[in-house]
């Protein structure tokens, strides 16, 4: 039973609604939502990737203990892992933009 919720997890963070399209032209504050829009997204998929690596630790841990190979379950959470990596790395990358958009827009505004 296990293992079909988390089938599902899988199947369910890899639906994400379409990312917004960042164009130069642009009105800043249009840049600045749609970053926002794209960081709430990451930071979803981040949050799905932990849980699936969480829970799928926990899944190899059990078989392990039921004295089953876990060779393939331990390569298949490597893979988990090195795709929460790239989520992080995704969010960061989405929060430095927005943090370095949001300067310039402001910095270009006439009270600043």
């Amino acid at each position: 039973m296990r293992s079909v919720e988390l089938e599902r997890l899988i199947v369910a963070s890899e639906r994400t609604a379409s990312s917004p399209a960042l164009h130069v032209r642009d009105h800043p504050e249009d840049r600045i939502e749609s970053l926002r829009v794209l960081l709430s997204n990451a930071d979803q998929q981040v949050a799905g990737s932990e849980r699936i690596v969480s829970d799928w630790s926990t899944l190899v841990d059990s078989m392990q203990a039921e004295g089953r190979d876990v060779t393939l379950a331990c390569d298949l959470l490597e893979t988990f892992r090195r795709n929460l990596e790239a989520h992080r790395a995704n969010r960061d990358l989405v929060h430095q933009t927005l943090q370095r958009v949001s300067r310039t827009c402001w910095s270009r505004s006439p009270g600043a």
